[in-house]
């Protein structure tokens, strides 16, 4: 798992690791997110405490996690900002069945980023 006392996940850390099929719980001291820190990674699960330091999900961070299919973050207290493509492509997070998601956002997300140019499909 993550260590205790990490601070920082770099810019696409843990990009193409589709090994790495993991549940993550990030440690309470991670402040910064890299872009595209899990990008096309086989993680399965990610949580932040409510006790997270982390204020910004950066952009591309989970995208492309096509195994991922939990984010608990509903509870992180200084968690302000989604960045673009944050959970592009995750399609595990919608439960078919019940066509509800598996992403729950906290109070106090004050911005959601979009991009200002279209993608192709």
């Amino acid at each position: 798992n993550i260590p205790p006392k990490l601070t920082n996940i770099g810019i696409n850390a843990f990009r193409e690791c589709t090994s790495y099929n993991k549940n993550i719980i990030l440690p309470g001291t991670v402040n910064i997110l890299g872009s595209g820190c899990f990008c096309n990674s086989g993680i399965t699960e990610f949580e932040i405490p409510d006790y997270s330091k982390l204020i910004m999900i950066p952009a591309e961070a989970f995208s492309g996690c096509s195994k991922l299919k939990k984010i608990n973050i509903s509870t992180s207290r200084n968690l302000k900002t989604i960045g673009e493509y944050a959970f592009y492509g995750c399609e595990e997070l919608c439960d078919n069945d019940t066509n509800r998601g598996r992403l729950c956002l906290p109070n106090s997300i004050a911005i959601i980023k979009t991009s200002k140019t279209l993608m192709p499909l």
